[in-house]
């Protein structure tokens, strides 16, 4: 093991100075940092120490890399440690050591954790700049100051805990703490300053103690992920640029004691919906709530004298503005939308808005405590039902309406917050039926879907052989319901003829003719014959005619004779060149067959 001593250069009996030793050991250091650099400090520790403050030493051993101070008294000393700072792991303070010197562990980037024993009362300024890797710290029970950007930069840490003894926090003292989830800070501290917790972008819980009197500028700007804060009664003061880009910021809640609202103090807040400025503050100042985009209502307290430029500038939701003021401010140029906004106002002080300059160019301005009358109407504009609501609360829906073929879906308008006269409407959506389109055989031709009342439209007529399509079962033009359509059909197929009357078989001495149309049924399949046609038996017409089915045999013409049933040949007959069948009670002409 290799140690150094400050003093070991030294002869004689005199005692070294503090200095001597510091600048000996350094001397030493670098003599044999070439011998150490080839090995490992975790094979060949080494010892280095000296001296802090007038009663306190120092000793880092590099094997372990644990950096213990001994003594009692103030750390005077600024980081004489400050050359093997990348080494330093864990650091062991005594109960005696009352301060922390200025850029005491400044960039122990090593370093994960500490803890202040209660004895210390001050911690000094860039006590722990650039510590990334610390994530704990304890601060003990008497530490009174935290000094400027004494954590700034200390990207692990995830949590700090103020004790009450501390009265003050310098400025940027926790800037740029990107893991820095939450923040609790004790009830004697007065002033948060400039920038202490600026670019935490991931706090999002702070509690603030009841002694703070202001917020000062920049103070949590750019906590992006910070979603709420209450400030206490105590604070009077929220300074310039206080919450600035805290962009996931949805509630404020301001102390009753606020006076003065800085400029930009909650710029592009932009996901703030509403905000109540207390009765005390006097002034907002210049874009205070400029661009904070979900904001829909503002609250002004009864002694706000003015408005600065541009204070709600971009915030084009805010519908609602209610104003306590006596007499109105000037807000000539504060970016709110007298076109867009409605303006409630004590009932009091109601004329004396309606004639003041700016504010006299609100569409709507409006007493508060009004009691608003609302009507529910039908879609006929049947008066469901009508109420008086308090303003800002909610009206009663009277129940469903009903209307046939429609089935209801709501109300055309948000009645949860009254805050005007008000006609809600109901709102239907038409109902819609299945027609189906069915043939004879039950084969689903086509399925529609109808409006209530309006026509269905049908399939093209669909054909059935032997058979006239007439049309079908039932009427469709106007649905009211699930429908189900069959097709109809008439015996015979429709065949358009002439009849010609003449004197003479040449058909030449025409006397008369008349054009009809006939149904002709379908001839009956016979095996081993094609049908031709119909053909008229020779008679004269008296009452009824009488027509025959010819076919053509299928086999050939040598054959000497034809078996329509060769099971019965007595239904077969040869005469003339013709074959005459009686089947079924019923004769037909057979023609072709050659004898």
């Amino acid at each position: 093991m290799v140690r150094f001593h400050a003093f070991s250069i030294f002869t004689g009996s005199q005692e070294p100075t503090p200095t001597q030793k510091q600048t000996s050991m350094k001397r030493i250091f670098t003599f044999f940092f070439a011998l150490l650099s080839a090995c490992t400090f975790s094979t060949y520790a080494a010892i280095i120490d000296g001296t802090c403050g007038d009663n306190l030493t120092w000793t880092l051993n590099t094997k372990d890399s644990t950096l213990t101070i001994s003594g009692t008294g103030n750390m005077t000393y600024s980081s004489p440690w400050f050359d093997y700072r990348s080494y330093i792991k864990y650091v062991i303070l005594p109960d005696g050591l009352t301060s922390i010197g200025d850029n005491a562990f400044s960039g122990c980037s090593s370093l994960s954790s500490i803890t202040i024993p209660n004895s210390v009362t001050s911690i000094g300024d860039y006590a722990f700049i650039h510590c990334s890797s610390l994530t704990s710290v304890t601060l003990g029970n008497s530490v009174t100051s935290i000094g400027k950007e004494a954590f700034k930069d200390c990207s692990g840490l995830t949590s700090i805990t103020i004790p009450n003894s501390v009265t003050s926090i310098g400025e940027n003292a926790f800037y740029y703490c990107s893991s820095l989830t939450s923040v609790t800070l004790g009830n004697s501290i007065t002033t948060i300053e400039y920038g202490t917790f600026s670019k935490c972008s991931s706090l999002t819980s702070v509690t603030l103690g009841n002694s703070v009197t202001s917020i000062g500028k920049e103070a949590f700007r750019d906590c992006s992920s910070l979603t709420s804060i209450t400030i206490p009664n105590s604070v009077t003061t929220i300074g310039y640029r206080a919450f600035q880009y805290c962009s996931s910021l949805t509630s404020v809640t301001l102390g009753n004691s606020v006076t003065s609202i800085e400029a930009d103090a909650f710029y592009r807040c932009e996901n703030l919906t509403s905000i109540t400025i207390p009765n005390n503050v006097t002034s907002i100042g210049d874009y205070a709530f400029s661009a904070c985009w979900s904001l829909t209502s503002v609250t002004l307290g009864k002694n706000l004298t003015s408005i600065g430029w541009e204070a709600f500038q971009h915030c084009s939701s805010i519908r609602e503005v209610t104003a306590f003021m006596p007499t109105p401010p000037a807000a000539v140029n504060c970016g709110l939308n007298p076109a867009a906004v409605t303006l409630y106002v004590p009932a009091e002080y109601l004329e004396a808005y309606q004639n003041a300059v700016w504010w006299e160019d609100f569409k709507k301005i409006r007493a508060i405590g009004s009691d608003w009358d609302v009507e529910f109407v039908d879609w006929d504009g049947t008066i469901l039902a009508t109420m008086k609501v308090p303003n800002g609360e909610a009206a009663t829906a009277p129940a469903d309406p009903t209307r046939e073929g429609y089935t209801f879906i709501g109300w055309d308008k948000d009645f949860s917050h009254v805050t005007d006269h008000m006609t809600v409407t109901a709102q239907y959506q038409i109902n819609r039926y299945r027609v189906r389109f069915f043939d004879y055989d039950n084969t689903l031709l086509k399925t529609d879907s109808v409006e209530y009342q309006a026509a269905a439209t049908a399939p093209a007529n669909p054909y059935r052989e032997g058979y006239t399509f007439i049309g079908w079962d039932q009427e469709f033009d106007s649905i009211t319901a699930d429908l189900d359509v069959y097709a109809q059909y008439e015996f015979g197929e429709d065949c358009d003829m002439t009849i010609v009357f003449t004197n003479s078989e040449d058909n030449d001495s025409e006397i008369y003719s008349q054009s009809l149309t006939i149904k002709v049924p379908a001839a009956p399949d016979i095996e081993g014959f094609t049908f031709l046609g119909w053909q008229p038996v020779a008679t004269l017409i008296t009452d009824t005619i009488t027509i025959q089915a010819i076919y053509e045999a299928d086999i050939p013409s040598s054959a000497p004779e034809v078996y329509v049933n060769p099971a019965n040949p007595a239904q077969k007959l040869l005469r003339n060149g013709q074959v005459y069948i009686l089947q079924d009670g019923k004769t037909y002409t057979i023609t072709g067959q050659k004898l």
